[in-house]
């Protein structure tokens, strides 16, 4: 058995113990908050370097989006056709995809056109898209319009390319959009055009990632 004494040593080497048991998950606390912020701090700072670089990966791939400019208008078979012209930025040839066409008319500010500019994802407060046209790569066929038997080989882009748009009621006043998708990327290139043959650069131009 052990004596008064004897009990009391053993409680205090008890204390002891449990002290420096404290102690020791008091020191490791210590390095885990500091090995903890260290990592945050790490994982941040990997963090904005991905970012940088997606960001400057992002900007070189849409510099090299392709080019479109409009070379000018021509009249086949009493129809106004905008001729377009494509340029590949990349060693790596592109396909035409598809092209829109719209037409410059301000929406009023109304309910109804704030609801469709809310339901209808094809909605723009500035351009009313136009569905009765036709367009068509060129290659080496002439100026009229082509169905895809005929065009569809010249869809592949390696150089430059010509790409007739058919408009219906052409206004020389008004201004155009056209949106070309292709496997590259979509540009997107507004203007009024001069059926004259006198056509200016173009005063819109965008890209865009899909």
């Amino acid at each position: 058995m052990l004596g008064k004494h004897g009990g009391f040593a053993l409680f205090i080497e008890f204390e002891d113990i449990k002290t420096y048991v404290a102690i020791a998950a008091f020191i490791i606390s210590i390095f885990a908050l500091f090995n903890g912020r260290n990592s945050r701090k790490l994982a941040e700072e990997s963090l904005a370097i991905s970012k940088q670089v997606k960001r400057e990966a992002e900007i070189e791939y849409l510099k090299t989006i392709p080019a479109i400019d409009i070379i000018e208008v021509i009249k086949v078979d009493n129809t106004y056709r905008v001729v377009l012209l494509l340029s590949n930025m990349r060693t790596t040839p592109f396909r035409i995809n598809c092209v829109g066409l719209s037409k410059k008319v301000y929406k009023k500010r109304n309910i109804k056109n704030y609801i469709r500019s809310r339901t209808d994802s094809d909605f723009n407060w500035n351009y009313e898209q136009i569905n009765n046209f036709d367009w068509n790569p060129q290659g080496d066929l002439d100026t009229e319009e082509k169905y895809t038997k005929e065009a569809a080989k010249f869809l592949v882009v390696k150089d430059l390319e010509r790409v007739l748009v058919s408009i219906p009621d052409f206004n020389q006043y008004s201004t155009y959009q056209f949106k070309v998708n292709t496997t590259h990327g979509v540009v997107t290139l507004a203007d009024s055009i001069s059926p004259n043959g006198k056509v200016h650069f173009c005063k819109e131009f965008r890209q865009s990632f899909t």
